[in-house]
Parts: C-alpha cells; structure tokens; sequence
C-alpha cells in the first residue's frame, strides 16, 4: 500500500537487540515498536546506546543478537542500500563539490532513475523544504540550517518507508533549532511518515514527538508519550532527566488515609504508593512548579526559607531550604514577585504530583 506522497505505510519492530563492542555492553536486550505514521524520539545521555541503534537498522553495524523487521519482514541481511531508509546524520554528510540539485539527486541516480523522473522528484523534495530556487548552489555557499534541509530533503526524495535522524539539529544556533524542529515535524505529519528521531535535548524530543524512549546505559528505562514521562516517571534517574525534579529522601509513615513521607524537617502526604509499607525508606521526586506556596501556615505544608531568587522572564525560580534539604520552586514572574530572599513560605504539593520510589525498587 502507498502514500498519497509515493512511500509505503510501515511499521518499525525491534526485538532483542543486544550489542557490544569488546567488553562493554551497550545495548541489552531492546524491544520496541514504531507504528505506521509515528514520530519516535530516543533520549538519553551520551553513550546510552541510542545512536547504536539506528545504525543497527540502516546496516551501519550488525547486532550480536536480535531482529529489526519492517512490516513484519526482517531486514538484517539486507545490504543498506536495499532497506529504503531515509538517514539524516549530524553532520549532514553533503557532499561538498556537488550542488543542491547534485546531492537531492544523488540517491534517485543510483537506483538509475530517468532524468525527468529525477527532475520531478528533486523538485517536489525542495519545495517540500522551502528550498526551491536554490538548486544550482553549491551547499558550502549554504547557512547551517539551508544544508540541514538540503539533507533533509536528499532522505525524502527517495520515499524512503522509514525517515531516520541522528541528532540533526545539534550544530543549529538556538533559534535556528527551535524553527527547525517545527519544520521537521510539520513535514512529517504532512507526510505520514513513520520516523526514528535520536536526540539528547529533554525539550526538542518533548515538543516533536508521539512517543520517547529513554536510554539508559544500553536499556530502556521508560517509553511513553511525553505528558506521561514528564508526569509519571518510572525512576528517580527518569525524573531528573526529562526536566528537573526536586529528590527528597525520607521513611514512609502510614496515616488513617494513606502515607505520608518524612524527612528531615518536612512531610508529604504521597496517598498510597504501590508497594509502600509503613517504615521503608522511599525518595519523592517533585517538579519545581507542582509545588503549593503559600506565605501563611497552612495544614499539611511545611515551612521553608527563600536563599535565592533567580528571575529568567515569565518563571522565577526560587531556591529554598526545606529542613535539612533544600528544594527549587519555580513560579510563573508575577506570582513570585510577592516574595523575597530570606522570607519564610509553606510549601506542600498534591500527592499525585509526587513521583515515589521505594528504596529497594528503584533503578
């Protein structure tokens, strides 16, 4: 079956893959699916095994164990050429001495394309871009983010069934970035392309993508769509790598309707944890702007001193000491304004705003 744009609808299964180069392991055992049409994105920190990945299924290296299949077909023993994947890498890879028109076209003239095939579809690719009229250029006269689309628009060309892309938008200024990371995925959905997206930027996989995978040393640690992962996270480790996340240790106390977690000089009621038990050390990981303040003592708040103030346009970030650990709250400028270093507040949060992980669970 075709798009209305020429590529096939395709589902993307990856099972068991393990790799390791020498005695480091990294990948152990992944599994994961991309349905026809999605946008997955992979975070994780460098190293985490996500790029591995993706060069496991273009063909750039062979896993020690494990399947990637396209629409339930392995495609392991296929040369590279052969898997009609679409692979946008970092550095763009262009070829320097060719123009636009040469390096959008290189791949329809390996697979001896008629020339006014070739025409049309370097045509549709460059418009698709916004990059019409700019053929004849040789891509070193280009800016960063005109070779970004030259690249982008060299994978598409060919209808590939999967769009790949290894952190493309890494070398962008910031605002080239943003302006790129909205055409990318504007194009995708325009498409219906199902699409692998690898990346380290929390904010870049939250704002483009259907689903996330978070690596974490050669594992997945979580997948969800991005409201999941930022509001529910599975560890302590997943917590504080989607956003910041306030971790505060303590011992859960059993109460008449739920738990409470207390620390050194602050309490929490956390409702009913899967698995808590009265006594057991848990930590509590809070996002800076879920916490309550309130500049009166109130029930169920605990008190706090302001250390710091830290202004950063429509947020304010305020560091506080929270017993014997501090904690950052982060408020909207206006509503912070009525506060000042060294006042006192009363913090507290919803117990379903609070992530807990109980000591001998958590990763």
């Amino acid at each position: 079956m075709k798009r209305n744009w020429g590529g096939s609808l395709a589902k993307l299964e990856v099972r068991g893959l393990s790799k390791s180069f020498g005695q480091t392991k990294v990948l152990n055992n992944i599994s994961f699916e991309v349905n026809d049409g999605e946008f997955l994105s992979f975070l994780g920190p460098s190293g985490c095994g996500k790029t591995t990945i993706l060069k496991i299924i273009t063909g750039l290296e062979q896993p020690d164990s494990g399947e990637v299949l396209i629409n339930g077909v392995s495609i392991l023993n296929l040369p590279t050429e052969k898997r009609n994947l679409g692979m946008v890498f970092q550095n763009y890879a262009l070829f320097p001495h060719m123009t636009v028109f040469g390096n959008v076209a290189y791949g329809l003239k390996v697979r001896h394309m008629p020339k006014k095939e070739i025409e049309e579809k370097v045509k549709w690719a460059l418009n698709l871009v916004r990059m019409s009229g700019m053929e004849d250029r040789k891509v070193t006269q280009l800016s960063g983010g005109q070779q970004q689309r030259v690249a982008l628009a060299r994978a598409l060309v060919i209808q590939p069934d999967i769009l790949l892309l290894d952190e493309p938008l890494s070398a962008l200024d910031r605002k080239i970035r943003a302006e790129m990371q909205e055409e990318i995925r504007n194009i995708q959905k325009k498409l219906g392309i199902t699409t692998v997206f690898v990346t380290h930027d929390q904010e870049e996989a939250m704002s483009m993508s259907d689903q996330i995978i978070l690596m974490n040393n050669g594992t997945i640690e979580q997948k969800a769509d991005p409201r999941t992962l930022y509001n529910n996270p599975v560890s302590v480790f997943a917590s504080n790598f989607l956003g910041h996340a306030n971790t505060l240790c303590g011992t859960l106390k059993k109460t008449s309707d739920g738990f409470i977690l207390q620390g050194r000089g602050w309490s929490f009621a956390v409702g009913e944890p899967y698995g808590a038990k009265d006594g057991i050390r848990a930590t509590a990981a809070i996002r800076g702007e879920n916490f309550i303040v309130s500049d009166t003592e109130k029930p169920g708040l605990c008190k706090a001193k302001i250390l710091t103030k830290i202004f950063s346009g429509a947020l304010c970030k305020l560091s506080v000491a929270l017993g014997d650990d501090n904690a950052e709250v982060v408020l909207m400028s206006g509503e912070a304004a009525r506060f000042s270093e060294g006042d006192i507040v009363y913090l507290g949060a919803k117990p379903e705003h609070i992530s807990v992980f109980l000591e001998a669970s958590d990763k």
